[in-house]
């Protein structure tokens, strides 16, 4: 009996801790649907392929592997790898409060907002790059 509970008490703090990072990872893959990261990855990967298969340099594979490509890709997986890299840079607790912030109006709106906010940020930067150019341009061309 004295040996059984030396071994509970022993493994004790490994169980809890086991529980705990249980929790926290089941939260980042909470956090990582919420905040769109998943979804974002997602896109980003298909529009890696299609870049792809418009590339002429390797246009020469094989009949259907882009399709068995993308059925082969396991996005639960890809969530798995990122999984990690959030248990090292935040806290469960700070995770619990993205995922608060995620869920709350604000964070909803600046989800919504996001993709509208950085379409018109690069239109904007785009015009203002052309007109740096051209003063550039128009400048080194005066000094010439």
């Amino acid at each position: 009996m004295k040996i059984l509970l030396l071994i509970i008490f022993v493994l004790m703090p490994f169980i809890g801790f086991s529980q705990i990072d249980t929790l926290k990872t089941r939260d980042i893959k909470r956090l990582l649907v919420l905040s769109g990261s998943t979804n974002n990855a997602k896109i980003g990967i298909e529009g890696v392929i299609n870049s792809l298969k418009k590339n002429t340099n390797i246009n020469n594979l094989p009949e259907g592997f882009w399709d068995e490509l993308t059925k082969e890709i396991d996005y639960e997986e890809l969530i798995n790898i990122y999984v990690p890299i959030y248990e090292k840079n935040y806290s469960h607790q700070e995770i619990t409060y993205m995922i608060v912030f995620y869920e709350s109006t604000t964070g909803k709106k600046m989800l919504e907002k996001t993709p509208l906010i950085l379409e018109e940020s690069m239109n904007l930067s785009r015009e203002w790059g052309k007109k740096l150019s051209y003063k550039i341009y128009e400048k080194i061309k005066k000094n010439k």
